[in-house]
């Protein structure tokens, strides 16, 4: 596996217009709130109705499975889709929690030759772009 210094030709000089951009995307997770006891079958309607995973199910079966569950949760999305699937849930009479973070990403790129640095290892990637913005390669930033 390779480690940042073997990279250093972004930064040492040898090869310009190497840059860092900063992605930083906010996201949110969602969960619709029920009772202790679980959801009422006008819930489980309205769950149905914007989900199309449990609409595919028997009514019986999906109200089975959330028997006795305080919460259900919808997964985590970019912020304007959550924001769309929230009023759609709450439009429907649902209790909907949600919780916003952001979630920043780094891509290496050389507006000279307009080359894109795709290093598919994750930590590698982050560890190339800390190691890249700390030995001075200037930083774009891109909000998603």
């Amino acid at each position: 596996m390779k480690t940042a210094e073997d990279f250093s030709q972004l930064w040492n000089g040898s090869e310009p217009g190497w840059v860092v951009v900063r992605h930083t995307e906010d996201r949110e997770k969602l969960r619709v709130l029920f009772s202790k006891s679980g959801p009422t079958i006008s819930e489980v309607k309205s769950l149905r109705a914007v989900i199309a995973a449990l609409a595919e199910k028997p009514a019986a079966e999906v109200l089975a499975s959330l028997k006795g569950m305080p919460e259900f949760g919808l997964g985590e999305l970019e912020s304007s889709a959550a924001r769309k699937l929230r009023t759609q849930c709450e439009a429907l009479g649902l209790r909907v929690a949600t919780q916003g973070y952001q979630v920043v990403s780094h891509s290496i790129i050389n507006e000279l030759s307009k080359v894109y640095l795709l290093i598919e290892d994750s930590a590698t990637n982050k560890a190339v772009a800390e190691e890249a913005i700390k030995q001075g390669l200037p930083v774009r930033h891109s909000v998603v």
